[in-house]
């Protein structure tokens, strides 16, 4: 069975919380339902993208030789890095041309 997640909520009168983020709804899930596991974590990040492009019967999704060449490029290791840190850090391709780069610029204060 197909299982995706989503939210229609961005801090509106129902739900002020929503940042339409899915990362943070598996973080969310992951809590809610005990998916805590190696496994249950790679099932949540799957739900992000590949399980909700099921849902909606995308045909043309993923990064092989003819898709739509939408992707976003995440400040994570593994699944659970990405779930767990939410990084704000991420680089977004739209139709194979990068339409968002977003770093973080970090400073180190120096002494006096």
């Amino acid at each position: 069975m197909n299982v995706a997640f989503g939210q229609d909520n961005l801090q509106d009168m129902f739900y002020p919380f929503g940042t339409d983020d899915p990362l943070e709804l598996a973080f969310l899930l992951g809590h809610a339902a005990q998916m805590t596991n190696p496994d249950e974590i790679q099932t949540l990040f799957s739900m992000t993208h590949r399980n909700a492009a099921k849902v909606l019967g995308a045909t043309d999704y993923g990064t092989a030789p003819g898709c739509i060449g939408d992707l976003v490029i995440l400040d994570a290791r593994t699944p659970l890095d990405a779930i767990v840190r939410r990084s704000p850090e991420c680089i977004v391709i739209r139709r194979g041309t990068v339409v968002s780069d977003t770093a973080l610029q970090r400073k180190v204060p120096v002494s006096a």
